[in-house]
């Protein structure tokens, strides 16, 4: 249960196993690869749908977060399995895949958005650990600029690597965004052993 995840909504919180990216301060770090040990222990689709349909007198929507939701294969049918339980959906995505959001935005699927935009897009390798085009940002971004979903832009700030200028570029890659959320950056799980000894965000 969570209140603070689908602003002004009781949500369910679903993570599914994968990513793309290697964010060095990634805060859920055993849900980047799909490790054997994790995978006997995630619940099974029915499992999940029999669980959100005990729960639909308490529950306003569904949070689907990760890892990056958008790499598994049957995302689609699943958001429309959801929605037919009457739930309202809210995709946290890195947005690297822009033909996915668009397909779900187009069924009606879809009813938030958030989006994280990890830094300058032209230096995203410093910090994801992977080159992204970054075409396909400007893709999912524009995508959800222009779509009537509530949208959200989040960066989470580390110090070390975004200064003024860095948030101040962030920022005009986001305008227009009814919501932009600037995270603080804990060190105590991370992904990389090295993003432990850097500084946490100030409060």
């Amino acid at each position: 249960l969570t209140l603070v995840d689908f602003p002004g909504r009781v949500a369910c919180v679903v993570f599914t196993q994968g990513c793309n990216l290697r964010c060095g301060y990634c805060h859920n770090p055993q849900l980047i690869d799909l490790h054997p040990s994790v995978r006997s222990e995630r619940p099974t689709e029915s499992q999940v749908l029999d669980f959100l349909k005990t729960r639909r007198r308490v529950l306003d929507g569904l949070v689907i977060s990760g890892g990056e939701p958008t790499l598994q294969p049957d995302l689609i049918p699943f958001l429309n399995r959801i929605k037919n339980l009457g739930l309202l959906v809210k995709l946290d995505t890195n947005g690297t895949n822009p033909h996915v959001l668009r397909e779900a935005l187009e069924r009606g699927l879809l009813d938030s958005l958030a989006m994280d935009v990890k830094d300058d897009p032209q230096r995203y390798a410093r910090l994801t650990g992977v080159a992204v085009d970054p075409g396909v940002l400007v893709a999912s971004r524009d995508l959800l600029l222009s779509s009537r979903v509530a949208d959200e832009f989040r960066t989470t700030v580390i110090p070390r690597f975004h200064d003024e200028s860095t948030i101040e570029e962030i920022s005009r890659f986001c305008a227009g965004a009814s919501r932009y959320v600037l995270q603080a950056f804990r060190s105590e799980e991370v992904f990389k052993p090295a993003f432990r000894e850097y500084a946490p965000t100030a409060a």
